[in-house]
């Protein structure tokens, strides 16, 4: 299949408790803790892969530091 790649901006969009925290996203990602694509310097998201991501955190995909 062919998965959809979505930036930062649209992944906060659909899914607000990723952007809920200032910068959360971000350690998230240098954390290697959420699946990412890099694209040269820019970052982009699996939309299948972000969605099975949340279901293994439960309800909130935002975790715990």
């Amino acid at each position: 299949t062919d998965n959809k790649l979505i930036d930062a901006k649209e992944l906060v969009r659909r899914h607000p408790a990723l952007g809920a925290r200032p910068h959360r996203l971000q350690w998230l990602i240098r954390t290697r803790q959420i699946p990412f694509v890099r694209v040269g310097r820019r970052v982009y998201f699996d939309e299948t892969k972000i969605s099975a991501w949340i279901e293994s955190k439960g309800r909130s995909p935002e975790i715990s530091a």
